[in-house]
């Protein structure tokens, strides 16, 4: 039957005259209920992305009643089909169960619209919890699959068919007007994601794009959420760190994930032997995760100079510091000069000055706690993105420009303000303040 079996039987014992059914006689999906607003979205490459690296904040929306829409973007089918990548989706399923105390049978799933591509809808009313996939093909742990993330990054492939049973067409402009759409749809207070470049050692190679996908994302919505990227694979050099407490509960609902998925148990129960892999235990202990800053103000630094500009249209030069302009990181990621001016990043990559407010991905910066400004403007394809997909703030040709930031090319900024001079008038004393760094 067509996956999740729970769902399709369910509907075809209360209204045979809903299920309809694929050319290869198998009962289709029915129509699915309309996405809703949700406290959180959370936007991963396969199905256990989230149960592994998003733990223990999963639980947390669940609990509250803020609601949760999580998004996969591939199928997680490997080289293989779909009926590889349902039992993936049964399975994480499975794991939210035991998250929420839910059944199958409390689930309804369905076929959606979503920036006109069809997606499956699975929905646990009760919890306000959504799980969309997307079904994008696996790219493989270096993107090397033909049809990969990283292959439409550097324009390698142009249009992608999905692994799914009502399959659907991407390009890379589609799958970020998608993800732009299920923002503006949840309006979520925060976007959680992978690593969003190899800043910090190695991952897979779905994980890093998703994390690219996400901002990028975020930057063509109407909505300014903040977002937080969950490091992967190279969490496995750092300390566990992880309270014992929250590492049970997570780890109870990727047992019951990982039983599903590998058919050592029943969906729902934990394998008897290993309930969970050596390298899932492991990651699943340490939470590693880098935020974004919404608002900071200060000279924009970057090294011993400080970004200044003159006038609309002007590039943005670098100046000393003493006699930088002050800059306003606000909520939508728009970088304001005390002039009234804000800064855009061009296609070219050039940085130049014009007038607020526009609304354009280019005028969207993204401050992470590890100093880097990422760039909302979709990054110019080049044959080799494997480790840099996605642009950043940095320096070329004595300017502030925007290129491909990764493994090997990172800046980190500064919006370090400092205090003014201001006169202690019954004293007749004058006070100077310090240089404070924000990230």
């Amino acid at each position: 039957m067509a996956r999740p079996p729970f769902a399709a039987a369910a509907a075809a014992a209360a209204c045979a005259a809903c299920v309809t059914w694929g050319d290869n006689g198998v009962p289709d999906l029915p129509p699915g209920a309309p996405l809703g607003r949700a406290g959180a979205l959370t936007l991963v490459a396969h199905p256990d992305d989230d149960l592994l690296f998003v733990q223990p904040d999963l639980a947390d929306p669940l609990a509250d009643g803020r609601g949760q829409l999580t998004v996969y973007v591939t199928a997680g089918n490997g080289l293989r089909g779909v009926e590889v990548a349902d039992a993936r989706y049964d399975a994480v399923i499975a794991g939210y169960d035991r998250l929420t105390g839910a059944t199958r049978d409390d689930w309804a799933c369905g076929w959606i619209e979503v920036a006109g591509h069809t997606a499956e809808h699975c929905r646990l009313e009760a919890a306000r919890l959504s799980l969309v996939f997307l079904a994008y093909p696996d790219g493989g742990k270096e993107g090397e699959v033909p049809a990969s993330l990283r292959h439409l990054w550097e324009a390698k492939v142009e249009r992608v068919t999905t692994i799914s049973r009502r399959p659907a067409t991407y390009d890379q402009r589609g799958l970020i007007d998608t993800v732009a759409a299920l923002i503006d749809t949840a309006q979520p207070a925060v976007v959680r994601t992978l690593e969003v470049a190899s800043t910090h050692g190695y991952d897979h190679s779905d994980h890093m794009l998703v994390g690219a996908l996400a901002v990028l994302g975020v930057a063509a919505s109407h909505q300014a959420p903040p977002v937080v990227a969950f490091r992967g694979y190279s969490v496995d050099a750092e300390p566990a760190n992880l309270a014992p407490a929250l590492y049970a509960r997570s780890a109870d609902a990727l047992a019951a994930y990982e039983a599903c998925a590998r058919g050592c148990a029943p969906c729902g129960r934990a394998c008897a032997d290993a309930p969970l892999d050596e390298d899932h235990a492991r990651r699943l202990a340490r939470r590693y995760a880098i935020g974004q800053r919404v608002r900071a103000a200060g000279a924009l630094r970057l090294g011993d100079a400080c970004v200044a500009i003159s006038g609309v249209g002007a590039n943005a030069t670098f100046t000393d510091c003493a006699t930088a302009p002050r800059w306003q990181l606000d909520a939508r990621g728009a970088l304001r000069a005390s002039t009234g001016l804000c800064l855009t990043a061009l296609l070219t990559g050039e940085i130049v000055a014009d007038t607020c407010g526009q609304g354009r991905p280019g005028d969207r910066f993204f401050l992470d706690d590890d100093g880097h400004l990422w760039s909302g403007v979709v990054p110019a394809p080049r044959d080799d993105m494997a480790v840099a997909h996605l642009g950043c703030l940095g320096a070329a040709g004595g300017r502030p420009r925007v290129g491909l930031c990764g493994a090997d090319h990172a800046p980190t900024w500064e919006l370090a303000p400092t205090m003014t001079v201001t006169a202690r008038a019954t004293a007749g004393l004058s006070q100077a303040g310090r240089a404070v760094r924000l990230a």
